[in-house]
This record gives C-alpha cells, sequence and structure tokens, in this order.
C-alpha cells in the first residue's frame, strides 16, 4: 500500500467526505489524461518512432485511469483504502 501511495499521491490526498477536493483531483486527471492523449496521439503520427509516442501514451492514460479508480476508492473508504 505504502507504493501505491508513493506512485499515485494525488489520489490519496483525498479526504472522506471532503467533496470539493475529490472533485478537484478527479478534473485534473481527467484533463491530463485528455491532454496526453491528444498530445501524444498527434506525435504517434510520426513514423519511425510514433509506437513510442503511442506506447507513452497508452502508459500515461493508464497511469490517469489507476489513479481516478485509486481516488474514488480512497473517497468512498472501501478496504485498504480508508
Amino acid at each position: 500500500m505504502d507504493l501505491l501511495r508513493k506512485v499515485w499521491p494525488l489520489s490519496f490526498a483525498v479526504e472522506k467526505g471532503d467533496t470539493k477536493n475529490f472533485i478537484i483531483k478527479l478534473v485534473i486527471y481527467a484533463v491530463a489524461a485528455i491532454i496526453f492523449g491528444v498530445v501524444f496521439g498527434l506525435l504517434g503520427q510520426i513514423q519511425f518512432i510514433g509506437f513510442l509516442f503511442g506506447i507513452v501514451g497508452t502508459v500515461l492514460d493508464l497511469y490517469c485511469t489507476a489513479g481516478i479508480v485509486f481516488c474514488v476508492l480512497h473517497f468512498i473508504g472501501v478496504g485498504a483504502f480508508k
């Protein structure tokens, strides 16, 4: 669990019951996913190194998705995310 807190510190900064803070964190993850998705999607069109940008974009999207899931789990206090 400590590893998750180190890799996704923004997700664990949410307090249970603090809806405003929760929504702000979700918006940060969503905006980051959209911006990185568009940028790396455009860079993915480059012929020789485009696949590398595609891989990096996919990893960043997965990071943001996991961050959103952890944020929600921590907000509602499920299991080890309390």
